[in-house]
């Protein structure tokens, strides 16, 4: 039988002391994967777990207070560069123009 986690019995206003692990985060949405939350987690600035010892078989659980700010500064982000036009479809479609090379012939 595979061993669960049992929740913080403490209320829910009190989030700076209950946790997401990683099946928690995969069940959220939050992360697909392991190299997901890697990649997120190196170059997202996604909160580092918080271990509770040295052991390398200890659980890495992360501060559920820190993964919401998170969630809402990416959020915020993207709602700044959506009003930016940073995603706009059609600036895509906008390319700048290619540089004219000089041909083989006008070399010659």
């Amino acid at each position: 039988m595979p061993k669960t986690h049992e929740s913080n019995n403490r209320s829910d206003h009190d989030s700076d002391y209950q946790y997401y692990y990683f099946r928690d985060l995969v069940a959220a949405g939050i992360v697909k994967n392991r190299t997901d939350l890697s990649r997120k987690r190196r170059f997202e600035d996604f909160p580092d777990p918080e271990k509770s010892s040295d052991a390398m078989q200890a659980s890495a659980p992360f501060r559920k207070s820190k993964v919401h700010a998170w969630l809402d500064r990416r959020a915020a982000r993207r709602s700044r560069d959506a009003a930016a036009g940073v995603n706009d479809p059609e600036q895509k479609r906008r390319r700048r123009p290619r540089r004219e090379t000089a041909s083989i012939e006008t070399i010659e």
